[in-house]
């Protein structure tokens, strides 16, 4: 017997108590009109192959395919961009965003961090670029927004075509968003901090190729590293 029949069934019961009978039965259509909304609202909820920065942190069902990410103006960063075939990290006048490749499901069980909104691979990245400064160079403080894009496709992200068509994706999605006036930092497009030195592009491959994601005490210190670092320049985190 289904939640319906068992609820209208009690409702019978009652009796011959007709106020009573008579508020049970406008609870009941209340309940059925309730189950009617949720089930419209079910419908309408985006699918995982829509673009999404509605909200502050998306949990799709997209498990592989590639990660792009803004980053916010309130972090600092190079001024220069890096570009692999795996993992890049872009620079605009007004937009910094990294694409990575990912595979949720290889590092299922195994990861642990405090900071989990990145993935161990956009970890990798970031924290290439992160300790690239070297120790006598100062702090540098990237800031990676919560919201994200996922897409179910790899393609070679240092092929500047494919760079150009996910930047445009990324750009209308956060044209479209409604979390801007909401968000705790403010979400691009804006003017950035730049970290002052020149950008080490060679020591930031070598860097990248010797992290290996798969390494969990490895990732998990980098995203602690990241994570002191978006502290630093912002309270709210």
């Amino acid at each position: 017997m289904n939640h319906k029949n068992r609820l209208h069934n009690r409702i019978l019961g009652i009796g011959h108590n007709a106020g009573l009978q008579q508020s049970c039965q406008q609870l009941l259509e209340q309940h059925h009109h309730e189950a009617k909304t949720d089930e419209t609202l079910a419908k309408k909820r985006p699918q995982t192959s829509e673009l999404n920065l509605h909200m502050p942190t998306f949990y799709p069902t997209v498990r592989s395919g590639t990660v792009v990410r803004p980053m916010s103006p309130v972090g600092s960063y190079w001024r220069s961009s890096l570009l692999t075939e795996y993992a890049s990290f872009v620079v605009r006048d007004d937009l910094i965003f990294t694409a990575c490749h990912f595979d949720k499901d290889a590092h299922e069980g195994d990861y642990y961090t405090e900071y989990d909104d990145l993935t161990p691979e956009e970890v990798r990245l970031l924290g290439a670029m992160q300790v690239s400064t070297g120790l006598h160079r100062g702090f540098m403080a990237q800031y990676p927004e919560t919201a994200s894009l996922r897409l179910e496709t790899k393609q070679s992200l240092d092929d500047k075509d494919v760079l150009a068509e996910v930047e445009a994706q990324l750009r209308d999605a956060l044209a479209k968003s409604v979390m801007q006036p909401l968000s705790a930092t403010p979400l691009p497009p804006s003017r950035y901090t730049h970290f002052h030195w020149p950008n080490p592009s060679k020591v930031q491959e070598r860097l990248f190729a010797a992290i290996n994601p798969f390494d969990t005490l490895m990732i998990r210190g980098l995203a602690t590293l990241l994570k002191a670092g978006m502290l630093h320049m912002h309270l709210a985190f």
